[in-house]
């Protein structure tokens, strides 16, 4: 079969000087959604972790539906795609280098298929950062038509509101999230703030409220560098 889609990216370092600016190839997929612009496959993760060019922002354990897991959020100062640049990319450890919709919601795009190519100019959430993200600390996926709670954070604002995995998510401030994309309900639970929902849990339905804070306040700011230069444009990416 044909290979999957790919694109290259310099990612930046997050100590001073101009020591990023390391060339990485990432897969494509617009259907991907987590914190951040995506995820860096585990061994690169560490490496550049231990390097300094990603910096730890959280590590934490998720209790899920199918037991413990953990989750590695680091963030860089910058992803230089061709002749754009996103500041403070965030990422987590993952099976593969890949860019999801948190990096390419940035973007308005027109694909070219035929000619392999995406033509990409700057869309309204191009500036947004990747430090302000789901605050809520539930992760959330659809089936069918419900959308259901899979893991939830220790010590986070979802587990002090008693929100359990296997939750049945039903509504957002008495708004039904039926037909609310999983993008929209992440941005909604990106906002400081209180937030109170609605979940079922076996036959009996539950109202929680959630007090959502961002972590970034506590977070010391990242040194800045040197922009690195785009010295190769990626294949297929045209401005």
């Amino acid at each position: 079969g044909e290979e999957p889609p790919s694109i290259a990216a310099q990612l930046g370092a997050a100590g001073p000087g101009p020591i990023g600016g390391e060339e990485l190839r990432f897969l494509v997929s617009t259907a991907f959604v987590c914190s951040g612009c995506g995820t860096i496959e585990s061994q690169t993760f560490q490496d550049r972790l231990g390097r300094g060019i990603l910096r730890n922002y959280s590590h934490t354990k998720n209790r899920t539906m199918a037991g413990i897991t953990e989750n590695t959020y680091c963030i860089g100062t910058r992803l230089t795609l061709s002749s754009f640049a996103v500041e403070r990319p965030g990422f987590n450890d993952g099976q593969y280098n890949l860019l999801g919709l948190g990096f390419w919601s940035r973007f308005v795009v027109t694909l070219d298929f035929a000619g392999q190519r995406a033509y990409l100019r700057e869309g309204k959430g191009y500036g947004r950062s990747d430090l302000r993200w789901n605050l809520s600390g539930l992760r959330l996926v659809r089936q069918d038509s419900s959308v259901i709670v899979r893991q939830v954070e220790a010590d986070s604002p979802g587990a002090a509101a008693g929100v359990r995995p296997g939750d049945v998510l039903l509504k957002f401030e008495g708004n039904s999230v039926e037909k609310a994309s999983l993008f929209e309900l992440r941005n909604a639970l990106a906002a400081e703030g209180t937030l109170h929902c609605v979940v079922r849990r076996g036959p009996r339905e539950h109202r929680m409220t959630l007090v959502l804070r961002d972590p970034v306040r506590t977070m010391p700011a990242l040194p800045t560098t040197t922009p690195p230069a785009p010295s190769v444009v990626p294949t297929g990416v045209r401005r």
